[in-house]
Parts: C-alpha cells; sequence; structure tokens
C-alpha cells in the first residue's frame, strides 16, 4: 500500500531471477524497468524455529547475506531495497529506502502528511 501512495509503479510480485537457468532467489518485488529489487522482511526469519530449517540464526543471516550478494551480482540488478515493517508503516523511511535503490519518488513525503495506515491526516 506504502509503494502505491508514494506513486511509485506497481512492482511484480514473487519474481523469480535466474543465472544461467540456475534459481537465484525469488524476490518480493521487483521493478524490471528500474532494475530494483525489494524486499520486506521481518526478523523471524532469522529466529523462528519453523522458519530458519534447521540452521542456526547465524547461519540463516549468513544464508541471507550470500542471497543478497548473489541478487546484486546479477547484471539486471541496478539497485536494492529491504526494509521492515516499521518502514513499511512510515512512507518517509519507506520513500527513503526505496530512493536509495534507484527508484524515483515522484511525490515528496512530508512528515504527518499520512498516518500510519498510508491515509492523508
Amino acid at each position: 500500500m506504502g509503494i502505491r501512495l508514494l506513486g511509485l509503479p506497481d512492482p511484480v510480485l514473487q519474481h523469480v531471477l535466474r543465472e544461467e537457468g540456475r534459481h537465484v532467489a525469488t524476490l518480493d518485488f521487483w521493478w524490471a524497468s528500474e532494475g530494483v529489487a525489494g524486499e520486506a522482511d521481518g526478523t523471524d526469519k532469522y529466529f523462528d524455529e519453523g522458519m530458519v530449517a534447521g540452521r542456526s540464526s547465524k547461519e540463516a543471516l549468513l544464508h541471507e547475506k550470500d542471497r543478497e550478494n548473489a541478487v546484486r551480482r546479477l547484471p539486471e540488478v541496478n539497485g536494492f531495497a529491504r526494509w521492515g515493517w516499521d518502514d513499511a508503516l512510515d512512507l518517509g523511511r519507506l520513500a527513503a529506502r526505496l530512493a536509495s535503490a534507484g527508484l524515483v519518488v515522484p511525490r515528496r513525503h512530508v512528515p504527518g502528511e499520512y498516518d500510519q495506515r498510508g491515509r492523508a491526516s
């Protein structure tokens, strides 16, 4: 919802990136025309026993770092943004994360312009 409120184009959801036919990653968000990958993450993937697949939190974190590096190395990827719930609920922070990855955010966000649910205040 924040992506739309910021006036960004709709990304492709759950986009699969491949290199030489090999699966590299399935991205949460992909803006193909800009070559920007986006991942919306919580901390569960590093600490929840059901999500770490028998790995330690350290191993899960290192695996995710290796995955992100593999994505960044692909020639079609120009930028990578990662955000959590706190960022998603704050349009200014979300805009900054996405802009730092190379997306042009067409609407300037003024703190207080939107409430935490994205409604104009």
